[in-house]
């Protein structure tokens, strides 16, 4: 039971984080500065591995499902040793929460994110 709750509290603090990092509004002008950066580093280069990656760095930094997954590595690594939750330190432990936690995000995304229907459509 324990691991479970542990298991909960990792997915909901993922999920917390990616979502601040990628569509609150407490960080919406440094997100769309950097993708107007990136932006502007794609149309100015000939490379196409730069433009390759100056593309898939402007879509990373508004994606919620790739920030989950970041996020979840990162967050092993920190609370591997923490007395906070429990973790397990092996890498298969690793591979299943970093699986575990776009799904979650995706799930947690279309609860929160679900627009309400108005009062005269009911």
């Amino acid at each position: 039971m324990n691991t479970l709750i542990d298991l909960a509290i990792f997915q909901l603090s993922v999920y917390g984080a990616s979502y601040i990092l990628t569509g609150s509004t407490l960080l919406d002008q440094p997100r769309d500065w950097l993708s107007n950066f990136l932006e502007s580093r794609y149309d100015l280069t000939n490379n196409s591995l730069l433009k390759f990656v100056y593309d898939k760095l402007g879509y990373l930094i508004n994606c919620i499902i790739c920030a989950s997954v970041w996020l979840a590595v990162l967050f092993f690594v920190i609370f591997q040793n923490s007395n906070i939750i429990s973790i397990s330190s092996n890498i298969y432990d690793l591979i299943i929460y970093a699986t575990i936690s776009p799904v979650f995000a995706m799930y947690m995304n279309g609860i929160l994110m679900e627009e309400r229907p108005n009062n005269e459509e009911l």
